[in-house]
């Protein structure tokens, strides 16, 4: 059996733990507070899920590592998950508002299954 990888990006560290323990079991997880972190383990370790925050305060930003990960890792599935109402970024390939850590979970089984994100 496959263990998948999930990279959880936020410079709270209160969502990171949280959703951290939410993941953790059934899939690996890293977390990174800062966009920099994040490419870091990206370049260094296999991940199949990638969910990033937007602000990622003074480190950086959600949507130029979002960015980075389609260009440089395509194959990694992408989820924004985000405070700021109505942001959208191309490179993500879905976007859940925060709090909503009930669709994030959903959609990030499903992108593992290999099936459509939000049907």
């Amino acid at each position: 059996m496959d263990i998948y990888t999930i990279l959880v990006v936020d410079d709270d560290p209160g969502i990171v733990a949280a959703l951290s323990l939410v993941l953790e079991g059934p899939y690996m997880v890293h977390a990174a507070r800062s966009a920099d972190q994040a490419a870091a383990i990206l370049v260094e370790r296999h991940v199949d899920v990638l969910i990033t925050d937007y602000d990622l305060d003074f480190r950086g930003s959600g949507k130029a590592l979002l960015d980075f990960a389609a260009a440089r890792f395509p194959r990694v599935r992408r989820v924004l998950y985000s405070a700021s109402p109505g942001v959208a970024v191309a490179s993500a390939e879905v976007v859940v508002e925060k709090p909503d850590t009930l669709t994030l979970i959903k959609v990030v089984v499903r992108m593992i299954d290999g099936m459509s994100p939000l049907d």
